[in-house]
C-alpha cells in the first residue's frame, strides 16, 4: 500500500471521529479495523472539526474514500438510485464520446483520405533514391588521363 493511500486512511479515520456517533455505528467493525491497520500513524492530519469537509485540503483518495463512504453506508435507498443514475448517464456520455473519437466504423473511410495525405507528402518529400556509381575502367582512367596531358575535353 503506499504512503499516499496510507495518509488518506488517516485522514478518513479523523474525519470519522469527528463524525456523530451514529455515522460511525453504520459503519463495519471489520472496515474501522481497515482502517486503523493501514493508515499512517506518523501522518497528521490538518483537519479542522470547525470547517465543513468540502472546503478543506483534503488528498483525493481521502475525498474518493468518504463518496464511497457515503453511498454505501450513510445515504437512504432514493439517493442511492439517484446517485446511480447518475453515474449511468455519465458512463453511456463517456462510452458515446469515446466512440465517436474512436469509431470502428470510420477506420476505413479515414484510411483513403490518410493514403491521400501520404502521396502528397511523398511528392513534397526530396528524392533519396540510390544512385548507382559505376567505377571507370582501367583503360578509360588511362585514356583520361592522356587527354588530361593534351588537355582535351571529351
Amino acid at each position: 500500500m503506499t504512503m499516499e493511500y496510507r495518509q488518506s486512511l488517516t485522514e478518513l479515520n479523523t474525519i470519522i471521529h469527528y463524525m456523530d456517533i451514529e455515522y460511525l455505528k453504520k459503519l463495519p467493525q471489520k472496515f474501522i479495523e481497515f482502517i486503523n491497520s493501514n493508515m499512517d500513524k506518523d501522518y497528521i492530519p490538518n483537519i479542522d472539526k470547525n470547517t465543513p469537509i468540502y472546503e478543506q485540503n483534503l488528498k483525493k483518495d481521502t475525498k474518493v474514500l468518504l463518496s464511497l463512504l457515503y453511498r454505501n453506508y450513510w445515504c437512504d435507498k432514493d439517493k442511492k438510485i439517484i446517485l446511480s443514475q447518475e453515474d449511468l448517464v455519465a458512463k453511456n456520455n463517456y462510452e458515446k464520446e469515446l466512440r465517436e473519437k474512436y469509431n470502428p466504423d470510420n477506420i476505413f473511410k479515414n484510411k483513403s483520405n490518410v493514403a491521400e495525405m501520404n502521396i502528397e507528402h511523398q511528392k513534397e518529400e526530396k528524392q533519396t533514391e540510390l544512385i548507382e556509381y559505376k567505377e571507370q575502367k582501367w583503360y578509360q582512367k588511362i585514356f583520361a588521363k592522356i587527354l588530361k596531358v593534351f588537355k582535351i575535353k571529351q
